[in-house]
């Protein structure tokens, strides 16, 4: 935190250490957590704020911010940081307090645009991403199937399958996707119809997705149980990107 009201910090030190001026670390439940973030959000006023914790999810980490210099942004549900680009005539509210509203919801982002550090061309690429029943391959399934396709660095159309499975969701599938056996049963359709469907999607685009490795795996293990080919598309993968630190701006 910077501009921090020594208010907070008798409340922090109760339940954190301080390791340096305004760094705090610790381990509390998500209710102390959030108790924390509301009393730094109500007293910090125009100082700045971020707290990063671990979660189940696919990134196996979230975080809060107040005031940032950066801009947090959600990249085909995952949460990533850019640099602002400017700040002229721009009025900016803070990021909501609880990760269920999407950053890109709150700014009117386009989740997308700056995922490439030099794009003087805008290339063209589909961003891809599943949820499965868990992380093997071999013994778990695919429940659904997303993309957005890119062109000109301009979203221009999305693809979306719910699949059919054959057992019931784990209880930690169900959390983390927010989906229920009735979704799949209701809308979910044949693996097979909706892998042919997605490979014509994405055509011999360029693959963007967040460990894409991940996804290319348990689509290519699923592409030879129906007799297709492998997916041998290009690919990027974003986690390797949000990892980059960005560079700071030429002072003007």
């Amino acid at each position: 935190m910077t501009r921090c009201p020594a208010k907070i910090r008798g409340d922090l030190t109760k339940w954190l250490l301080e390791i340096d001026t305004g760094v705090y670390v610790g381990s509390v439940s998500a209710r102390v957590r959030d108790d924390l973030w509301e009393r730094i959000t109500d007293t910090i006023g125009s100082g700045r704020a971020t707290m990063a914790f671990s979660t189940n999810g696919e990134q196996k980490y979230d975080f809060y911010v107040w005031n940032p210099e950066w801009e947090p942004v959600d990249f085909d549900g995952i949460k990533l940081i850019r640099r602002k680009l400017s700040t002229r005539h721009e009025v900016r509210s803070p990021v909501a307090r609880t990760s269920g509203s999407k950053p890109s919801e709150t700014t009117g982002m386009n989740p997308t645009r700056g995922l490439f550090d030099n794009t003087e061309d805008h290339p063209d690429y589909t961003v891809i991403d599943l949820e499965t029943t868990g992380l093997n391959k071999s013994e778990d399934e695919i429940v659904e199937i997303a993309a957005l396709r890119v062109r000109n660095g301009v979203e221009e159309k999305s693809f979306q399958r719910l699949i059919q499975i054959s057992r019931s969701l784990p209880p930690v599938a169900k959390e983390l996707t927010h989906l229920s056996d009735e979704d799949l049963k209701e809308r979910g359709v044949n693996l097979e119809h909706a892998l042919c469907e997605f490979k014509i999607f994405v055509g011999n685009d360029l693959l963007v997705g967040y460990n894409i490795q991940f996804d290319l795996d348990f689509l290519n293990e699923e592409a030879m149980r129906c007799g297709f080919a492998r997916i041998e598309n290009p690919t990027t993968d974003a986690m390797a990107l949000a990892r980059k630190k960005p560079k700071r701006a030429d002072p003007e």
